[in-house]
C-alpha cells in the first residue's frame, strides 16, 4: 500500500511495503523502504480557467500545452502525470485533433460527443425532467448562494460522473506520450453560468 499526498507545495508520503510470509499464508506488513521514497519526487500545480459560458453551450477548452509546460517546470524526465478536477459538473479527457470546426465552435469530433451526450443524457431544460435536485438539495444550496436556476445542472453532474474528471498519461524521457495527434481537453458539462474552474496537475516520478 502505497499513498503519497501534495498539498500548498509541502510533500509528504509513508510507505508500507506487504510481503508474503510463506509460513502464515498471508500478507504481513514488512518493513518501509526509504530508497524508493527518496527516488520519487512530485511537484503539484494548478491551472485556473474562466469559461465564460455566456452561450448556453458545453464549454471545451484545450489545456495540452499548459500541462506540458508544468511537466516541463517539474524537472521529472519518467513517471505520470495525473490531470484532475474537483468540480463534479466537469471532465478532463485526452482525445485527438479533429482539425474540422463545427458551427458551435466546437471541433467536429468534441461536438460530436456533446450531440451522443444530448441524446443520452439531455440538458436539463424545466423543473422536474430529473429527480435532482429535490426540495431539500434546493435549500442546501440556497442558503450557500446558489441560485434555483445553477441547481439544475443535473445533466452535467451524470456527464461528469460518467466519462470521469481525471487523466493518467505516461511521461518518458521528459515527453508526455499523447501519441501523434493527441490533446488534453477540459470540459465543462454545466451549462447554466460562468464560472472559474480549477485543474490540478500531478506529476510524479524521477
Amino acid at each position: 500500500k502505497y499513498r503519497k499526498e501534495a498539498t500548498d507545495g509541502y510533500f509528504y508520503s509513508d510507505l508500507v511495503d506487504y510481503g508474503y510470509d510463506d509460513n502464515k499464508e498471508e500478507l504481513v506488513p514488512q518493513s518501509t523502504v526509504e530508497s524508493v521514497i527518496n527516488d520519487i519526487e512530485s511537484d503539484v500545480d494548478e491551472i485556473e480557467a474562466l469559461l465564460d459560458n455566456i452561450s448556453g453551450l458545453t464549454e471545451i477548452e484545450e489545456i495540452k500545452d499548459k500541462v506540458k509546460e508544468l511537466a516541463a517546470k517539474s524537472g521529472i524526465k519518467n513517471g505520470i502525470v495525473v490531470v484532475y478536477s474537483h468540480h463534479t459538473t466537469c471532465s478532463v479527457i485526452t482525445q485527438e485533433c479533429a482539425f474540422d470546426m463545427s458551427m458551435t465552435g466546437l471541433e467536429t469530433l468534441q461536438q460530436d460527443l456533446v450531440n451522443v451526450f444530448e441524446e443520452w443524457i439531455p440538458t436539463c431544460r424545466y423543473e422536474g425532467m430529473y429527480l435532482h435536485p429535490g426540495h431539500e438539495a434546493l435549500v442546501f444550496a440556497e442558503e450557500h448562494g446558489e441560485d434555483n436556476f445553477g441547481c439544475h445542472n443535473t445533466d452535467a453532474h451524470l456527464r461528469s460522473s460518467i466519462i470521469g474528471r481525471n487523466v493518467t498519461i505516461v511521461m518518458a524521457d521528459g515527453e508526455m506520450d499523447l501519441g501523434e495527434f493527441g490533446r488534453i481537453h477540459f470540459i465543462d458539462w454545466d451549462q447554466t453560468r460562468a464560472r472559474q474552474r480549477t485543474v490540478q496537475v500531478m506529476i510524479i516520478g524521477e
